[in-house]
């Protein structure tokens, strides 16, 4: 058997990072961006955090920036290759998308907000196009363009296909009037299409889910 030490660890595990088998990462800490707000509202220390992508199967690390006071990362994606991700500097209130390919050493700012204009609760990157959105009772999207799109508050977006929305939406039959299971119990997804303007234009049964090669996958 072969172990190997894998430098810039941070003892705490690796993510993998979805739509390829060649990049994982890892934070030295995490904490979302809604919980960091609510903590420098409240005049509580904040620090910082540091992310780290490690390539397989040489096993090599790349860290895009050194570990900076106020200074988060969030919510990885990779499209056509390219990595994405959240920097939000809470010192000057800035939220920004960095597009990153770690081999080449190519780190550039994509577009930045003032983060007083932005929902943090549950934001992330989104594909595809590349968007910058946050979900909770509707679907916001901030970049690349400004839409609000009411949704159940069962449903997780998964992907954009040009103006349609995918969620899936998790359903739940068999359950009585004092909320026990009954004989005829049943828990399973739906996949809900949405277009643009919010209208539904299908629900059927089943999971959307994208796979290590980007595929998206109905199960």
């Amino acid at each position: 058997m072969k172990f190997r030490n894998i430098e810039k660890k941070y003892n705490n595990g690796y993510s993998d990072l979805m739509g390829t088998n060649r990049w994982l990462y890892s934070f030295d800490n995490y904490i979302s961006l809604y919980e960091i707000k609510e903590l420098k509202d409240m005049d509580e220390p904040i620090k910082g955090n540091e992310l780290t992508f490690f390539s397989y199967p040489d096993g090599k690390s790349y860290t895009p920036y050194e570990l900076e006071y106020g200074i988060y990362y969030e919510h990885i994606i990779i499209i056509e290759g390219i990595i994405y991700f959240i920097r939000a500097d809470f010192n000057i209130d800035e939220l920004y998308i960095i597009k990153y390919i770690p081999d080449k050493n190519v780190l550039s700012e994509i577009v930045h907000f003032d983060i007083k204009y932005l929902d943090l609760y549950n934001i992330r990157l989104a594909k595809y196009p590349l968007m910058l959105i946050s979900v909770d009772n509707e679907c916001i999207v901030y970049y690349p363009e400004k839409l609000t799109i009411k949704i159940d508050a069962r449903d997780s977006f998964i992907v954009r296909d040009g103006d349609i929305f995918y969620f899936n939406r998790w359903i739940e039959e068999g359950i009585d009037e004092n909320d026990n299971l009954t004989s005829d119990y049943q828990y399973y997804d739906n996949i809900v299409k949405v277009s643009k303007s919010g209208e539904v234009l299908s629900i059927e049964k089943g999971n959307l889910s994208e796979m290590p090669n980007g595929e998206m996958w109905i199960l």
